[in-house]
């Protein structure tokens, strides 16, 4: 029964997107689903069958409503659906090969946690859902989710006991684990709750790493708020924004992920290193790639000289890289082949979907480029500007985390891929007037 009643929660609210008021409530949902929807799994018991999988399925939902949104719209203004069905059809070819190559429910689900928020993001650009408030809400929404949530997680590490057994994680974690594989050695558990016998603390995710980067996130979202209010000299405003930063910072620290401190480190280097809010050029977009790119190389030249200083996770990253580099496949092996196997998700994906990941990587670097090209001389207004300093940051500092942590699926890549399509939808619409801005309406 809770299944079916959560599943037409769910479906009711994806439909206010072909409302003309509340197109863009069904993504404020967003930021709450993916916190909340394994300690819902767990505390309500959702069922693993056809009616369990059918009342997790809001990205599905979204995907599929904002899909017929896009295609109808464009067969409306009598045009062909060239693009959308060029974009909707890779995917689901993907999808199709991952089925008929590896197991149908692994590929799904790897398909959902990889692919299906590219898509979700693209198509809610296309169909002008992703108004500059609406985008701006969403970025709101999830940083002070993630300010409460590591309220939780902090009291989480204060609290810890040293029996990791007490916690809902452990228990839903190793169910998981032995319905998928019923040989599955508890004792690998504990790596994932636990570095040097201290909790990695989580809130109500399930997963410390998932959290960490959506509370890095969040971390960054408030120390630029913290700049635009001593700009305006709201002091209000100015006490609540460094307290969300120091509450998501302590959650960051009390997850135990390095890799997101990095994350905020780099994001704070490209805003302070390349944005002159001043300058004629506001956004030096080849600084901030350049500076992506000394990121990365640092990254693989610690590595290659001092790989075996490092402790055993950062060792164990070393032997998965090899493993990819003597396997590699052009055309890959499809979803649902290494489904959770890898640390970083560039391995992931080149392994997945093989040389299309290098396509994806050129798309994404060159897209930033021509957004930054056309916005240094566009007129912002201050919520535009907001959004478009996140994005500017976000995006660098993500595409290093990928070359060590497994991102898919969780909150953070879903933003990171609402941002980029947000501000393509936007460049676009501003130089071509007639297309509509997503923002002329929020002025």
């Amino acid at each position: 029964m809770i299944n079916i009643m959560m599943f037409t929660l769910l479906f009711t609210f994806t439909l206010l997107i072909y409302t003309k008021k509340y197109s863009g409530y069904p993504l404020l949902l967003i930021p709450a689903y993916y916190l909340l929807i394994d300690y819902a799994n767990y505390s309500l018991n959702l069922s693993d069958g056809v009616l369990g999988l059918i009342a997790k399925s809001y990205n599905e939902l979204l995907l599929i409503g904002t899909a017929l949104l896009v295609l109808s719209s464009t067969i409306n203004r009598g045009e062909a659906p060239k693009k959308a069905t060029i974009f909707i059809g890779i995917s689901l070819l993907f999808l199709l090969g991952g089925i008929i190559k590896n197991d149908p429910t692994t590929a799904i689900l790897d398909w959902r946690s990889s692919v299906a928020p590219i898509v979700i993001a693209w198509l809610a650009a296309e169909a002008k859902l992703l108004k500059t408030a609406t985008l701006a809400n969403i970025l709101g929404m999830t940083a002070w989710l993630m300010t409460l949530n590591s309220i939780y997680a902090v009291f989480q590490s204060y609290t810890f006991n040293g029996n990791i057994e007490e916690y809902w994680r452990y228990t839903f974690l190793l169910e998981e684990k032995l319905k998928a594989n019923p040989e599955y050695e508890t004792r690998f558990i504990y790596y994932q709750l636990l570095r040097d016998d201290e909790l990695r603390s989580s809130g109500l995710f399930v997963s410390a790493l998932q959290y960490s980067y959506s509370a890095a996130f969040a971390s960054f979202y408030f120390i630029v708020k913290i700049f635009g209010a001593v700009k305006t000299k709201q002091t209000g405003l100015l006490t609540l924004y460094i307290a969300g930063a120091a509450i998501c910072i302590a959650g960051v620290l009390a997850s135990q992920v390095r890799a997101s401190l990095i994350t905020l480190i780099i994001s704070l280097a490209t805003y302070f290193a390349c944005y002159h809010p001043r300058g004629k050029e506001k956004f030096k977009h080849r600084r901030a790639l350049l500076l992506l790119s000394a990121s990365v190389l640092t990254y693989a030249l610690a590595l290659l000289l001092f790989g075996t200083k490092f402790d055993s996770s950062v060792q164990g990253r070393i032997v998965q890289y090899t493993y990819g580099l003597q396997n590699f496949k052009i055309t890959g092996f499809w979803p649902g082949s290494f489904k959770g196997q890898f640390d970083s998700y560039y391995l992931y994906a080149s392994m997945t979907f093989g040389a299309a990941l290098f396509f994806w990587i050129y798309f994404i670097l060159t897209s930033y480029s021509s957004i930054y090209k056309k916005i240094n001389s566009a007129n912002l207004s201050p919520k535009e500007n907001f959004n478009t300093v996140i994005a500017f940051c976000t995006i660098p500092a993500a595409m290093v985390l990928a070359c060590f942590q497994h991102l898919a699926g969780s909150l953070y890549y879903q933003i990171v891929w609402l941002l980029l399509f947000a501000l393509l939808k936007t460049t676009k619409a501003q130089a071509c007037p007639d297309s509509q801005p997503y923002s002329a309406t929020t002025r």
